[in-house]
Formats: C-alpha cells, structure tokens, sequence
C-alpha cells in the first residue's frame, strides 16, 4: 500500500508568504483609517459647536444693534425733526454665519484581509499594498480636512473677539448719548447730543463679517434685516 504524498501549493509569482505578518499590516491599515475617521468626526463636532456659538453672539450683537436704534436713535430723529425731516434707516444687522464645509471626506471602507487572499492562502501584493496605501492616503486627507476646520476655528474666534468689540463700543456710545440726552433742538448740549448720535449709526451699520470674510474661503456671510424711522 502507497502511502501518498502531500501537494504542497507552491506560491504564485510575485505572491507574498506571510500571512500573520500580513494580517497585522492589514490590522495596523485598518486601525489608522479607523482612527482618522473619529478624529474627522470629533473634529467636525467642534466646528458646528464653534458655529453654533459664533452664530449666537452675532445674533446677539444683532439685537443689541436693533434695541440701540429704536431707542436712542429713535430719540434723535424726534428731536431733530423738531426743525427738520430727517430719516435714518439701519440694513443688514442681521448676520448669518455660513460655514462650507467642501472638504470631501467620506467614511473609511476598509479593506478586509481575506479579500486579498487567493486559493493557495497567499496574500495578492497588488491588494495588500492597495489596502495600506489606502489608508495612508484616507489618513493623509482627514489631517489636511482638520488643519482647514482649525484654521475656520481661528477665524471664528476672531469673529467673536471682533463682536465683542463693537458690543463695547456701541454700549460705551450709549452710555454717553444718555448723558448727553436731550428733548429740544434749542437745547445747548443738542450738538454735543448729535455727534454722539451720529457715531452710533456708524458703528450700528458696520457689518462685523465684512472683515472676516475674505480671511477664510470656507465662510460666508448674509445681511437681513432694515428698520427706518422717518
């Protein structure tokens, strides 16, 4: 009786060997996409958070811009059409803070290892390599979509700082048309009241994006709002 012999299969050309050492390049490939991907996310969080807050204290801002005009402004336009007409009329306070977000990055699809096995159990080089490169090149893509989120984050920050700003100026103006407040055209501290009326639609009509806007192509901005008194 034979005893017969096994059939090793020997490896195709250009085949690659190593199962184990190739799982773990397969893992590690994985494992890097896996990690981009969360980090996309976590990042992407932040810049709608970010948003959020920005859009808020712009809004703000808007309210204050609105509050400021039909009161002292208001107060103005009477006593100065107590001689003659005049109209004053505030547009776009009201600013919408658009983010693009055009950076193209999908979710990762990895790439399994026993996709790139054929039936000898050797690992194909042409899709071991697709499989690492890929992931690489996801990884590379999610870290430069980050860096353009972070810099959108400083131009926010900015925004913000620049809200802030105009919120002080505008209630330091206030402050000192109040002081200065008076009900008659005749009244001695009438111009001094005029001055300060007029740098208050000044910085009423500033729009704070107008800045900020060609700072960054991923914002964008949109004016609303009119309010007039005659």
């Amino acid at each position: 009786m034979s005893i017969p012999i096994p059939i090793i299969p020997l490896p195709l050309p250009g085949s690659i060997i190593f199962p184990i050492a190739a799982k773990d390049a397969f893992d590690n490939a994985k494992r890097r996409g896996e990690l981009a991907e969360s980090n996309y996310k976590k990042a992407e969080c932040v810049l709608d958070e970010n948003r959020n807050v920005t859009q808020q204290a712009l809004e703000q801002l808007g309210k204050l811009k609105t509050e400021v005009f039909t009161h002292q402004i208001k107060h103005l336009v009477s006593v100065v059409q107590q001689k003659e007409k005049m109209r004053m009329e505030l547009a776009g306070y009201d600013e919408k803070l658009e983010i693009k977000k055009n950076f193209g990055i999908g979710p990762f699809v990895a790439v399994e290892l026993s996709s790139s096995i054929n039936s000898y159990g050797l690992v194909d080089p042409e899709k071991f390599w697709q499989a690492i490169s890929e992931s690489i090149k996801y990884d590379s893509e999610v870290k430069a979509a980050i860096a353009q989120m972070d810099a959108i984050n400083k131009a926010m920050v900015d925004i913000r700082t620049a809200v802030a700003g105009q919120t002080a100026v505008i209630m330091t103006l206030v402050e000192e048309f109040e002081a200065a407040k008076v009900d008659s055209i005749d009244d001695p501290g009438a111009d001094k009241m005029l001055m300060i009326g007029q740098s208050l639609m000044e910085i009423l009509t500033e729009h704070v994006l107008d800045n900020y806007i060609t700072v960054n192509p991923h914002i964008s901005s949109q004016y609303s709002g009119y309010l007039e008194i005659c």
